[in-house]
């Protein structure tokens, strides 16, 4: 791509870019890119921009999907949980949250067979909801 397209260029760049990210947490096997590809993730729902991306383009439904709470380990349900507090943390997440059903999901986290971080998480979770209208 050349300068004169520099906005295809963008689009270019942005689409491997989360290319990568996606690949790297939903099919990978090597645990440490993953948990490195949920630490990406989480950061990126920080950014206003780059959050309604995320929500817009299908990309928490298709993480939300992919993880299954019986089928995942320990520490990606752990990042999984954080992230779902973020998303909860931001008031123009509402959509996002009632499309995906994360109130149920979160629930569903406070069962004491999951370690006290994610329980935290949901319950960090549910406490951010309240602030919203």
């Amino acid at each position: 791509m050349t300068r004169d397209r520099i906005e295809h260029s963008k689009d270019l760049v942005n689409y491997l870019f989360f290319d990568k990210i996606f690949n790297m947490l939903l099919k990978t096997s090597d645990e440490k890119n993953m948990l490195k590809a949920f630490e990406i993730l989480c950061n990126l729902i920080q950014s206003t921009s780059f959050r309604k991306k995320l929500a817009n383009q299908g990309y928490f439904k298709t993480v939300y999907e992919t993880m299954r709470i019986g089928m995942i380990d320990e520490k990606t349900l752990e990042r999984l949980s954080w992230m779902t507090t973020l998303i909860c943390f931001h008031p123009d997440m509402i959509d996002q949250i009632i499309n995906l059903k994360l109130l149920s999901f979160i629930i569903k986290l406070v069962e004491t067979k999951f370690s006290p971080a994610v329980r935290s998480n949901a319950v960090l979770a549910i406490s951010l909801l309240t602030y919203h209208e």
